[in-house]
């Protein structure tokens, strides 16, 4: 699990990593769109994100969901509307509680279900 380039990097472990990973969940990471590295993806995975993240555009998002889909990967995504990049920072000025929370929420809940 990560947050921003931790979120990144928890993508590309479950991606790179794939047989020591058994569930990833990254917070508004940069999306990897390489559909040979996507197939790579064995792990269950969340992606938790802003739909008003000026730095990983929404359409990205969308794509990377897409990818997984068609490849019969096991993947949830959430998407805030309004929330910015780094939304669950407490101490950023993009911090939105309400979409924090749900995030946390649904991470745990994700991290529960798979990490047994």
């Amino acid at each position: 699990m990560g947050w921003c380039f931790g979120g990144g990097w928890s993508i590309r472990n479950a991606l790179f990593n794939a047989d020591k990973i058994d569930a990833a969940v990254a917070y508004y990471g940069p999306p990897d769109l390489d559909r040979g590295h996507l197939a790579m993806l064995r792990a269950p995975f969340l992606g938790l994100y802003g739909g008003a993240d000026q730095g990983i555009p929404l359409v990205q998002v969308n794509e990377f969901h897409s990818a997984l889909d068609s490849l019969g990967k096991k993947s949830e995504f959430t998407i805030y509307p309004g929330a910015k990049h780094a939304f669950a920072n407490p101490s950023g000025p993009s911090y939105d509680a309400a979409a924090a929370d749900d995030a946390w929420g649904r991470a745990t809940t994700f991290l529960a279900r798979y990490l047994k």
